[in-house]
């Protein structure tokens, strides 16, 4: 593998590994906010 492939795949990996977390963490936001928004209808109701 040419230093040039090697650089490209440890991008593309640390791409993957930033881009990943980001979205997961987005998801886990979303979650929380329906969690709460349900929990206060709740203690609404």
């Amino acid at each position: 593998m040419s230093p040039l492939e090697s650089i490209a795949s440890m991008l593309e990996i640390f791409a993957a590994a930033v881009l990943r977390p980001t979205s997961q963490v987005e998801d886990l936001m979303l979650a929380g906010q329906k969690r709460q928004s349900a929990h206060a209808r709740k203690s609404v109701a």
